[in-house]
């Protein structure tokens, strides 16, 4: 009826997009005539009794077909053929604001036109419809405030507090879901999401602030989800979202299949020797259901030296026994194998227990000076008759001292005694370690040399003799003679601490071999240990006396000129108290290193190790000994060091200090004076008075290194540092009485400020100054 304009006076469209609800349930047409007031008098909706309007203004505007699309503008809801009550009808839907080129202003305005039919029956059985209630609405307006921001249907989101509470019967994760707010009130609430579900969805608040409670059930994959909510509030309807992200649901607790299966490690005895093997023993129970199969694995081996971290290492089971087990074993890999498997076999009731030993090997001890920490960890794994396998991982940690065994010889390589015996002695005469020496090709005698060391805690109780190439005639220990089986000689006797054993030997040696390998386990016991314990096969060399010997003689091709060896020390005075691990020394102009000692040695022998360099030519080195490292506030001396092209007026070195990372600690230089042998073409240099060597690094920050030398004894010798005023500083030797020779000191300078200052060295030979800058 209202055949005029709507009021509109903006610059923008508004048209449909999408449908949200209605009730009841209707049927979409849309007219899509855009030139002016569509036709409502043809609108005849499928299922209506006739036209739904006889008064509409226009009577040639478009056609009516059925469904909403996106961007529709006369759109119309038939609500039949359900007769609506007194609740009366209505829908929902959502509508854009379609934009020019210009920003959106004015208004736009529409009408919204609504009729309906009432139902007659004539005659009590003929039905009539008649047209009734054609009405249309005031102009409804849709303006664009282009003064105030859109502050959403939220006054103030307070909190929303997400928490999982575990799964329902499908197995989708569930969350309790708490969001405290402020808005218009009061007020009907409704939350959706496509990502789920909530229960309850919809709450009537009566103020605000105002708190709801749900449950949401997350049925998508999607992290963060959209939560989508409806507050109705005064005749208005605001609808918006929240994207929140889900925390994690912890999975349920698993059930522990081994919480009640039965496994206990104990009464553990550890034997162990220097070579690195070592032997445990321990009792076992398991159950309550019989035990089919046992593992036991090395699963973790570390070895931590004096003055050093933990490195990882390798441990291998050599051997081991169990009483009562399910199938004949252990079963080990080849080469090296770092498990042990008995079974699968016969169900064997443990809970009475049983007895378990592992044999091992593991590192060397490394020095006879020293201790070391040797900590291994072995996983003991069960399977019992019904297929159920549980394990226990159980860590052990050896402290390790060098001692002495009786099948040790002095053959010393990289600080190791290593279990390969020989001796040189071409007769029966006792050696002075355990050795095999041979009278003759086919006889000789394995002397068993058992040290008197009250760290030696060995009782030898047996001993088996292998020789392959070849074969083993007799042998006899005293009055005993031994057996010859598959062979192999075995003969029966102790050998306690202190004592000294001949086991006689004789070969059938018809090749004449003047040398051949011969093993030799040993079998013996240590207190404490209840099992009886054996030694891998020792290789020994057996020679016949009567062969060329080796040759050492003088090189006289070989003459180095202006030859000098000097006695210095090295003093870890290092500001940062951190352990000196090696030392560098690099000389000036065209001398070279001929030597550095002392070397190691034991009793006045020393031992070389011939080491060829790529280009063929040869150095000498000997092996280790004792713990490596200076600590703090240690000196070390003498450190004796042989060099030629010595030039006797500018002999200088520089020396670098580095850590256990072998990263740079210090650094120095020295002039060398006062050598204790020398080789010279035209007599020795004038050595009298003070030499202060130039001050490293210079300019300086926080440290300093100091080398000087004394050619004389001095009882009140004096080094400081002194400021441009004369001041005294800081006090390093303070009236001390020094021997002759040369010293270095590392000095924290950090407490003295920047400036320029004199190193100053005062003895009863006179006073000598080098300059200092510390620049910061």
């Amino acid at each position: 009826t209202l055949c005029g304009p709507r009021g509109t006076s903006g610059n923008f469209d508004v048209a449909y997009n999408s449908f949200i609800t209605s009730n009841p349930s209707i049927s979409q047409w849309k007219n899509s005539f855009n030139a002016g007031l569509a036709n409502v008098n043809n609108l005849y909706p499928t299922g209506a009794p006739g036209n739904a309007f006889t008064i509409g203004c226009a009577t040639s505007g478009g056609t009516w077909v059925a469904n909403w699309s996106a961007l529709d503008k006369n759109i119309g809801a038939h609500f039949g053929p359900t007769a609506i009550g007194t609740g009366g009808a209505s829908v929902e839907f959502v509508a854009d604001v379609i934009q020019g080129a210009v920003p959106a202003s004015g208004s736009v305005c529409n009408t919204f036109a609504a009729s309906g039919w009432t139902k007659h029956l004539i005659q009590s059985n003929i039905v009539s419809f008649q047209l009734a209630g054609q009405s249309e609405s005031n102009p409804a307006c849709v303006a664009i405030d282009t003064t105030h921001q859109n502050q959403g249907c939220l006054d103030s989101l307070i909190n929303i507090g997400v928490k999982c509470i575990g799964k329902d019967a499908a197995g989708n994760n569930q969350y309790s879901v708490q969001i405290a707010a402020m808005s218009c009130a009061p007020a009907t609430i409704t939350l959706s999401s496509l990502d789920g579900s909530f229960s309850p969805n919809s709450f009537n608040v009566t103020s605000s602030p105002w708190n709801i409670n749900t449950t949401f059930t997350h049925t998508s994959v999607n992290n963060p989800i959209t939560i989508n909510f409806t507050i109705s509030c005064n005749g208005v309807v605001c609808r918006d979202s929240i994207r929140r992200d889900l925390p994690d649901c912890p999975p349920p607790p698993s059930e522990d299949c081994c919480s009640k299966f039965v496994r206990k490690i104990e009464k553990p005895q550890i034997a162990w020797a220097t070579d690195g093997s070592v032997s445990l023993s321990t009792m076992i129970s398991a159950g309550p259901s019989p035990i089919k199969k046992f593992t036991a694995t090395i699963v973790s081996a570390q070895l931590r030296f004096q003055m050093a971290p933990w490195q990882r290492i390798f441990g291998d089971i050599l051997g081991g026994s169990l009483v009562i087990a399910p199938a004949p074993g252990p079963q080990l890999l080849s080469l090296f194998s770092r498990e042990a498997v008995w079974g699968p076999g016969e169900c064997i009731d443990w809970m009475k227990g049983a007895n378990l030993a592992l044999k091992m090997l593991f590192p060397a001890v490394g020095s006879k000076a020293g201790t070391d920490s040797l900590r291994f960890a072995i996983r003991y794994s069960f399977t019992d008759c019904n297929c159920l396998t549980c394990d226990t991982v159980i860590f052990y940690t050896v402290v390790r001292k060098w001692k002495p065994n009786p099948w040790d010889t002095d053959i010393k390589r990289n600080g190791i005694i290593e279990g390969s015996g020989k001796s040189e002695k071409p007769n029966a005469e006792m050696p002075s370690s355990t050795s095999l020496i041979l009278e003759a090709n086919d006889k000789g005698s394995l002397w068993v040399i058992s040290p008197n060391d009250p760290e030696n805690d060995v009782t030898i109780n047996s001993i088996d003799v292998i020789s392959q190439d070849v074969p083993l005639s007799s042998i006899r220990f005293g009055t005993k003679d031994g057996t010859i089986k598959d062979g192999i000689g075995s003969v029966i006797g102790q050998i306690k601490r202190g004592d000294n054993a001949q086991i006689e030997l004789s070969f059938s040696n018809q090749q004449k071999l003047m040398q051949f390998p011969v093993y030799v386990r040993y079998n013996y016991s240590v207190p404490g240990y209840d099992d009886a314990l054996a030694t891998e096969p020792i290789l020994y060399i057996a020679r016949a006396p009567g062969a060329e010997p080796d040759k050492m003689g003088i090189d006289a091709t070989t003459q180095p000129v202006k030859v000098a060896s000097y006695a210095l020390y090295i003093s870890n005075t290092n500001g940062y108290k951190d352990g000196i691990h090696s030392i560098s020394i690099k000389p000036s102009g065209n001398m070279k290193i001929l030597a550095v000692g002392p070397p190691s040695s034991e009793n006045g022998v020393t031992y070389l190790i011939p080491q060829m360099l790529s280009d063929g030519s040869y150095v000498f080195t000997v092996p280790p000994q004792g713990i490596t490292g200076l600590e703090s506030n240690k000196t070390a001396k003498p450190i004796f060091l042989t060099l030629s092209g010595v030039d006797e007026t500018n002999a200088e070195i520089e020396f670098i200090t580095y850590d256990i990372n072998s990263q740079e600690i210090s650094t120095g230089k020295l002039t060398l004076s006062d050598p204790i042998s020398a080789v010279v073409e035209n007599g020795s240099g004038n050595h009298s008075g003070l030499i202060l060597n130039p001050i490293s690094p210079n300019p300086a920050k926080y440290h300093i290194t100091i080398a000087f030398t004394l050619n004389e004894m001095s009882n009140d010798a004096q080094l400081s540092i002194v400021d441009l005023r004369g001041k005294e500083v800081m006090k390093i030797v303070d009236d001390e009485k020094l021997e002759q020779g040369s010293y270095i000191k590392g000095v924290d300078i950090s407490n003295i400020p920047s400036g320029t200052y004199f190193i100053v060295l005062r003895s009863q030979s006179g006073v000598i100054t080098q300059t200092l800058s510390i620049v910061r």
